[in-house]
């Protein structure tokens, strides 16, 4: 086989496999135009947490990055909802922790550049989480807190959602 029909062939192959790939079915990111539409109206439910820098949140003496495995199985049910007109809902899911209530309102916005979505709640406590990705199933935001205890240690989380 000469150089030329060797080319042909890769070329052939190449081509081959841009179309076969090509075809998959993906879940499109968003445009930043809809993402409030795609946003809004669905039950999203937490399904990985991590954090940098590890903590060791079960006393084990190890530092822990993922923080969903150490979740109670009643907050793993939990959910949230953006909903039209700003209005943001954390529903407690069917399983319960403890007494609390069903659902908690709180407000919503997405920056001007709908680059981070901002949440504040009755006590106007504000927590912003910036948009890593966002499909009609998938959102991951990051969320950049301090501890405010003594040590005063800022952390990252990165929560994905899927929606339901």
């Amino acid at each position: 086989m000469n150089k030329y029909n060797l080319l042909n062939l890769l070329l052939m192959i190449s081509i081959a496999w841009l179309s076969i790939s090509s075809c998959e079915k993906k879940d499109p990111v968003i445009d930043q135009i809809d993402m409030s539409a795609a946003l809004m109206n669905k039950k999203w439910v937490l399904i990985t947490q991590t954090r940098e820098p590890a903590v060791d949140l079960d006393a084990d003496g190890t530092p822990d990055q993922d923080v969903y495995a150490h979740r109670a199985d009643c907050m793993k049910d939990d959910f949230i909802v953006f909903k039209e007109q700003e209005v943001f809902e954390g529903n407690a899911g069917v399983i319960k922790c403890y007494e609390e209530p069903q659902t908690t309102m709180a407000t919503w916005v997405l920056d001007a550049k709908n680059a981070k979505v901002s949440v504040t709640d009755a006590a106007k406590n504000v927590k912003t989480w910036e948009i890593l990705e966002l499909s009609n199933t998938l959102l991951k935001v990051k969320y950049v807190w301090a501890t405010g205890y003594n040590q005063n240690i800022t952390l990252t989380d990165v929560l994905t959602f899927e929606a339901r």
